[in-house]
């Protein structure tokens, strides 16, 4: 019986958890939604490799030994949420690669990616148009 208080305990702790992460996901995806605007405004292209690299960079460093799984969640979100205000690559359809083969690594952003385990990115098989976008890209952390 202890477990059941405990669980009736948890459950509603867990569902505000659910609740602000969707509240959060909202608040992104507006935020989202002007920056686009603004990228729109000055004819600049939703998809900004330069920007993503900056990005993973940081999240890199503040998340080192976060899981490809984990990786795989936030290249959803920016994915999902980008695709929503224009034409943004499809990661995790594998848009960007010539053969696809089973492995999460397949679905990531190639950026992430390569900035996570640059052995996995090595097996990918990038089409040549996503090659020429990430071929200036400087991956040091």
């Amino acid at each position: 019986m202890e477990s059941l208080s405990i669980l009736s305990q948890l459950r509603p702790e867990l569902e505000e958890i659910n609740d602000l992460f969707f509240t959060v996901l909202e608040k992104r995806q507006k935020l989202i939604a002007q920056i686009q605007e603004c990228k729109q405004a000055e004819g600049r292209d939703i998809w900004d490799p330069k920007r993503e690299l900056i990005l993973f960079k940081k999240y890199c460093a503040t998340y080192p030994h976060n899981s490809l799984t984990k990786d795989l969640i936030f290249s959803l979100v920016i994915e999902v949420q980008a695709r929503q205000q224009g034409n943004y690559p499809t990661w995790s359809t594998g848009e960007h690669l010539l053969s696809i083969n089973p492995g999460i690594e397949y679905l990531l952003n190639p950026i992430l990616l390569q900035l996570r385990d640059q052995d996995l990115f090595g097996k990918l098989e990038l089409k040549s148009e996503y090659k020429a976008k990430l071929k200036d890209l400087k991956f040091e952390k």
